[in-house]
């Protein structure tokens, strides 16, 4: 496995989280655009996995890096405080990929 491959799984899953926490702390602003950023760095996530084992036994380390990358990006793009999200992750990884999964 190259670092290329790691590096652009956790780009998906930052873009993925950072969607996710925009869902679930802006509902006013929900919209196709979002859910179609969803459904597309899902199922992109979900190829990356399959495709290659090695990402699915670093996904743990993987998701926390891109966790602490979305919670900057969702609270600068939504012009929220950083400290409004929850510290850690509050999914775990087959929420996150589960195509029928949008926070409340």
């Amino acid at each position: 496995m190259g670092s290329s491959d790691k590096r652009a799984l956790e780009e998906r899953l930052t873009l993925l989280l950072a969607h996710l926490l925009k869902w679930q702390y802006r509902p006013a602003r929900r919209g196709r655009s979002w859910q179609t950023v969803l459904e597309s760095q899902r199922k992109h996530a979900a190829f990356m996995l399959k495709d290659n084992p090695v990402l699915k036994s670093q996904l743990g380390q993987i998701l926390r890096h891109a966790y602490a990358k979305a919670c900057m990006n969702a609270a600068r793009e939504v012009g929220l405080d950083q400290e409004v999200f929850p510290r850690k992750c509050p999914w775990e990884a087959a929420k996150i990929l589960d195509e029928g999964f949008y926070p409340d």
